[in-house]
């Protein structure tokens, strides 16, 4: 698992970007790995166009639901935005519901609100059941 995309800790600095991480792919080969942010916070479509074709899993930490600034925190609404359905419909379109996984970044997110924002959404219940459990215990080989 990496961390993908911008970084709200360092503003305007991708130390991982989708096109990095395929990249790597290509270097390496498939093996297990997790691009974080759906592959690339705020470098969403990016994630789309360079992964797609991979065997790259993408998490939903810190790209859906909302997120709760810190206390002392000067950031923007626009800092802070995150997928809208739509987006991560079409994530889900680009990846399938097989290779995304449940994740939050706590403490930005409330895990029951990230939850939710993946139950409220129009998929079928393989899908859902997918993102919100069993594609991470495939991943992890806890089940088969």
């Amino acid at each position: 698992v990496t961390h993908a995309g911008l970084d709200i800790g360092f503003p305007n600095l991708v130390r991982c970007s989708p096109k990095m991480i395929l990249n790597v792919v290509k270097k390496i080969g498939d093996f297990k790995f997790v691009a974080a942010h759906a592959g690339g916070w705020r470098n969403w479509n990016e994630a789309g166009e360079y992964l797609a074709d991979t065997n790259i899993f993408i998490d939903t930490a810190f790209s859906t639901g909302k997120i709760y600034p810190l206390a002392g925190t000067n950031w923007k609404a626009e800092d802070l935005k995150l997928l809208t359905a739509e987006e991560f419909l079409n994530l889900v379109k680009i990846f399938g519901s097989e290779r995304i996984i449940f994740g939050t970044d706590s403490p930005w997110s409330s895990q029951k609100e990230s939850a939710e924002f993946i139950k409220n959404l129009p998929l079928s219940e393989n899908e859902r059941k997918n993102i919100l459990g069993l594609n991470g215990a495939k991943l992890l080989d806890i089940c088969r």
